[in-house]
């Protein structure tokens, strides 16, 4: 009795559900369908009893993706997507999160269940916000260039007539403009990593040069700071292949945080190693250092 009345209670909870819900058998047909899926896709219960889901197939939704779906479901893993576009019977497209769950007994999958929801508003909200990021990462970029040629040349001309003073706040102008090209581009990036746009654009790079380079851009915190920065180059390398930019970005995130977490007047090192055909960089300071509970969230 207990255990009808449980199975009573299941059934209602899936009829009233607000999610989408598709029962399969162990091949895959369809055998049940509550009133949110049949509202969702345009399809009745007796219209797709027998049928598979792919009843819904755009074909717009990458391959890799059904893959995924099956690889878990015979390993009796779930799965969870927002990576598909589903079609109605009335031939309308919607974006849509699924999650499928295999139902098994101790020897085999008896029966798939799967759980749908209609994202199209959210991901068109997502897509705007990429665009507009996108947009003004560069509308921002014109300007910011033009401050900090203009600082360039304030620097060449002028800085060492200066005040003391006036070279202090001289100083945190510049590094104010710095962070703030760093924040567009991080901007730009995001954007682009979003709508699936960023591309390596790699090219021959004078290792030398590029190291000088990266010392000119940190010299402003360094000097506020009063950090030594070293830099060690143990390769024989003259030139890298790499995209200069993402390289450059990298490297600028990587040791402008030593700088941050290292206490006045102590030290950074960046040093440059080879290992067979890669090179490896290697950041170090004499600052608080990294919990280790923190260490396998570095990469995040």
């Amino acid at each position: 009795v207990t255990q009808m009345l449980t199975a009573n209670k299941l059934s209602k909870a899936v009829e009233y559900s607000t999610d989408a819900i598709v029962i399969a058998d162990a091949q895959g047909c369809i055998e049940y369908v509550n009133p949110a899926w049949e509202k969702l896709n345009g399809y009745s219960l007796d219209e797709v009893v027998g049928k598979k889901p792919s009843v819904l197939k755009s074909n717009l939704t990458r391959e890799v993706v059904y893959q995924q779906l099956w690889q878990n479901l015979i390993h009796r893993k779930s799965y969870t997507s927002e990576q598909v576009i589903n079609k109605r019977k009335d031939g309308s497209l919607y974006a849509a999160q699924i999650s499928v769950f295999p139902v098994a007994d101790r020897k085999k999958i008896t029966h798939f269940v799967g759980i749908c929801q209609d994202i199209s508003e959210r991901k068109s909200r997502e897509k705007l916000k990429s665009e507009f990021i996108s947009l003004a990462s560069h509308q921002l970029r014109t300007p910011i260039t033009s401050i900090r040629w203009f600082i360039e040349i304030l620097r060449k001309t002028m800085f060492k007539k200066l005040q003391p003073k006036e070279k202090e706040s001289f100083v945190a102008i510049e590094h104010s403009t710095l962070r703030m090209v760093a924040l567009v581009n991080r901007l730009l990036n995001l954007s682009r990593i979003e709508t699936g746009r960023l591309s390596i654009q790699s090219s021959n790079i004078q290792l030398h040069d590029f190291l000088v380079e990266l010392e000119k851009e940190l010299q402003p915190a360094l000097e506020r700071k009063k950090i030594t920065y070293n830099w060690k180059n143990t390769t024989s390398a003259e030139s890298i292949f790499s995209d200069q930019d993402l390289l450059h970005e990298v490297c600028i995130n990587v040791i402008a945080n030593a700088i941050k977490y290292t206490p006045k007047e102590g030290t950074v090192t960046l040093s440059v190693t080879q290992k067979d055909h890669l090179l490896h960089w290697k950041v170090s300071d004499t600052g608080i250092g990294i919990a280790k509970e923190e260490m396998p969230k570095i990469f995040q």
